[in-house]
């Protein structure tokens, strides 16, 4: 089969074996199948689709190379999206230049980690990764979405089969903690608000 764009190679994502993409960002390593990297990308191009973003319009990625940039790349080559790069170290008064230019229809930026990243700074104010708080927010996709159910799918485990003994372990296992706290926090609300409704104790205007 005669292939000449990157996007003619992406039926072939799925069938090869072994890893793809490896990142190691001096804390701890990720490891990326073809697959899985194939299955993402078509994930994220479905995002694209929800969020009204066509063919030819520009999206913009603020960060450093990871797999998550090469998902996206992918994703927007699919919808035919054009993807626009920016450096992470670049300032957000640039950022805002370029995807003014560009007419970007979104900008993907990535996580900002305490101890890994310096925090990022929009107009004068900086940020860390919001895990630390919130992560997910889930009550604005309760109270702005129509869905009866809420689907979530949790990345950090709640558990370790084995205690943490090094250093890059047990900041490791911290982090793992510190973001489930909060949405631990939003369940357990959650949960309670069910009991009530479902002992009539209290009333949904929605029901």
């Amino acid at each position: 089969m005669l292939r000449r764009t990157l996007l003619d190679f992406y039926a072939d994502l799925s069938t090869i074996p072994g890893e793809f993409v490896v990142y190691d960002d001096g804390y701890r390593s990720w490891s990326y199948t073809y697959a899985q990297i194939a299955a993402a990308a078509g994930v994220f191009a479905s995002r694209l689709r929800a969020e009204g973003i066509a063919k030819g319009q520009a999206v913009a990625i603020w960060g450093e190379n990871r797999a998550e940039w090469i998902i996206a790349l992918w994703g927007c080559l699919l919808e035919g999206v054009v993807l626009v790069p920016i450096d992470s170290r670049a300032s957000a008064d640039f950022l805002l230049r370029v995807t003014a230019i560009v007419d970007a229809r979104a900008v993907l930026a990535s996580a900002c980690l305490p101890m890994l990243f310096q925090a990022v700074e929009i107009d004068g104010q900086a940020y860390w990764d919001g895990g630390y708080s919130v992560n997910p927010a889930l009550s604005p996709l309760i109270q702005e979405c129509a869905a009866a159910d809420l689907l979530l799918v949790q990345i950090n485990p709640l558990t370790r089969e084995h205690t943490p003994r090094s250093s890059a372990e047990i900041l490791d296992r911290i982090n793992e903690l510190t973001f489930n706290a909060s949405l631990l926090t939003q369940m357990r609300a959650i949960d309670f608000v069910n009991e009530l409704l479902a002992d009539g104790a209290v009333s949904h205007p929605f029901c």
